[in-house]
């Protein structure tokens, strides 16, 4: 009788041990696959239609699209460096472009069709206050976070234009 109580309590244990540690292979699984890298990026973008209204004090109201090619560094692995945009800016400026508040929504995507969406805004008068975060992503972006710092680096032409930005790019777990 003493034998096969010992029986039935090792067969309860082995089992909670299995447990624990199919668990913990899980946890640790999931931990692995999260990467939090430091990005940086830089946008070569194309206005591509633009809708400026002259409001009653002298500023103006702009709603702008763009397509933008971005080449980005630092990347996690399976991510590539190269991907489009498509962005909507709307936007208040003085007559001399001074920002007086700025906003945009980007989609991304990549060769694969993968990407993912941004937003972001700057209130900063000489366009140094950008800042952006993914909102949603699909295919290999599904999951992803991405949060930074964003800076308007010129223009090329009148409607060619160069931003520049750092931030944080997170994997899923």
């Amino acid at each position: 009788m003493k034998n096969r109580k010992n029986k039935d309590m090792l067969v309860p244990k082995l089992f909670k041990k299995s447990i624990v540690c199919i668990v913990a292979c899980f946890i640790f699984n999931s931990a692995v696959h999260a990467e939090t890298v430091t990005i940086t990026g830089t946008a070569y973008g194309s206005r591509t239609s633009t809708e400026e209204t002259v409001l009653s004090d002298g500023n103006f109201k702009y709603i702008n699209s763009d397509h933008s090619i971005w080449v980005q560094e630092g990347m996690p692995e399976g991510y590539p460096s190269m991907v489009s945009g498509d962005c909507r800016n709307i936007g208040l400026r003085s007559p001399d472009f001074v920002n007086l508040g700025s906003s945009w929504t980007c989609t991304i995507t990549d060769i694969d069709g993968d990407g993912f969406i941004n937003i972001g805004s700057d209130i900063a008068p000489d366009w140094s206050g950008c800042n952006y975060e993914t909102l949603a992503g699909w295919g290999k972006y599904a999951g992803i976070s991405q949060s930074g710092n964003c800076s308007y680096a010129g223009n090329i032409t009148a409607t060619d234009w160069v931003l520049k930005w750092i931030g944080e790019f997170t994997t899923p777990e």
